[in-house]
């Protein structure tokens, strides 16, 4: 047992902590200027602190300095020593990790202050590299007021908000930025800058970025739909019901304001509304996905493809469609590039779905020879049903079955 203890003891000791290994030290190059020696010191300090995490962070820290100052009396000889940047460093629990005096002295033209070049080496957090992807957020999900069932209305938006969060984050694609639990991220932030945090804690402060885009949806209709069907045979009512929803999609970008995607989109539900919000969210999720980001074959062997993409963006046994890219196609008017050139292909089934990539088959291709598939960019986009060509399919079931009928008849009699 002993062995075991002081062999999971070293371990721990040889792995760092995660928290503390985001955090990384930054060294800069900043001028301060003051009454006193220790008051240009703290000015540059906090310049190079303002610099580096923010100025939230570099008022938090200016008081810790202050109080350090302030019971050492600013005496020069202390100020200028190694003792007063250990304490310094101490008092700011590690955001200001040391620093150098390059050069100090009183400066005549500035009033006889004291003027002093510094190099400060700066704490700061190590930013998670999804935030290199394209930075996007969703709002709250507005219900028009002419939905009549606001109660039901509200329930559903946040659902369907929810249900479209989680299928874009899981893309992959994006760096989704929450904006529905700012008060609790703050009320964790103002614990870490009051309480007595571990080392270099505070550095996590003023690390908030902004986005991108902004998802904003306005639903404009919900209604449950009951249908009455009256049955030939015994003449009895048979009851249907479909609940359905039209929400508003818009693609902001923050920055300008431009509108950079702009679509309604009809969610329907043979069930209840809880249905309608998780079928719906992830409908909503697709659609603003393949705008931007289409999902992407990453591997071709014989009939089977890799998608770079899983989670439960895709599902066993969906049917999608097999695009082929071509050359990038420019708008004559706007000299704008629309994309490149898609070229239906086939269609895929998808076979198995991991964390970050899913398998599929194909099951239809047109170009006659799988192997030519090979060589050349390709995405999926989901197979939408077509209502006009599925209610012909319908109709010609319907005329088959009656017309097996009347031959069974006929064989009958």
């Amino acid at each position: 047992m002993l062995k075991l203890f002081l062999l999971l003891t070293a371990i721990y000791m040889a792995v760092p902590n995660a928290a503390v290994a985001r955090v990384e030290i930054v060294e800069v190059n900043v001028e301060g200027m003051g009454l006193t020696l220790g008051d240009a010191i703290l000015d540059g300090l906090q310049s190079a602190v303002s610099m580096v995490n923010g100025v939230e962070v570099a008022s938090q820290s200016r008081l810790e300095m202050a109080t350090v100052s302030t019971e050492t009396n600013q005496a020069e000889s202390y100020t200028a020593a190694s003792a007063f940047s250990k304490d310094i460093t101490t008092a700011t629990k590690g955001v200001v990790d040391g620093y150098d005096v390059l050069s100090s002295g009183r400066d005549a033209s500035l009033g006889n202050n004291y003027v002093v070049q510094l190099a400060v080496r700066i704490s700061k957090l190590k930013q998670s590299k999804q935030l290199n992807r394209l930075r996007m957020a969703v709002s709250g999900l507005y219900v028009d007021d002419n939905v009549s069932d606001r109660r039901a209305a509200d329930a559903t938006a946040l659902a369907i908000q929810n249900a479209v969060v989680d299928y874009l984050t899981q893309t992959r694609r994006f760096a989704m930025i929450d904006r529905n639990n700012l008060a609790d991220t703050q009320t964790e932030l103002n614990y870490i800058a009051t309480s007595g945090m571990a080392t270099r804690e505070l550095a996590r402060l003023g690390n908030k970025v902004g986005t991108d885009y902004l998802v904003v949806m306005i639903m404009r209709e919900l209604n449950t739909n009951i249908y009455q069907k009256k049955m030939k045979t015994n003449n009895r009512i048979k009851e249907s019901k479909q609940v359905v929803g039209e929400i508003s999609v818009r693609i902001l970008d923050v920055a300008t304001s431009q509108i950079k995607f702009s679509d309604t989109i009809v969610i329907r539900s043979e069930q209840d509304y809880r249905t309608l919000a998780k079928d719906g969210g992830r409908v909503i999720g697709q659609t603003i996905q393949n705008a931007i980001y289409p999902a992407r074959i990453v591997a071709i062997d014989g009939d089977a493809v890799t998608i770079g993409q899983g989670g439960k963006t895709f599902v066993r046994n969906e049917i999608y469609e097999l695009v082929q890219l071509g050359e990038r196609m420019i708008d004559p008017y706007t000299k704008e590039s629309l994309g490149f050139q898609e070229i239906p292909v086939g269609k895929i089934k998808i076979e198995r779905v991991q964390s970050k990539q899913s398998t599929g088959r194909i099951i239809e291709i047109e170009v006659g020879d799988v192997t030519k598939l090979t060589g050349y960019k390709y995405i999926v986009r989901p197979l939408r049903s077509n209502t006009t060509a599925t209610l012909e399919a319908n109709r010609k079931n319907v005329k088959k079955a009656k017309n097996r009928i009347e031959e069974m008849k006929q064989s009958f009699n």
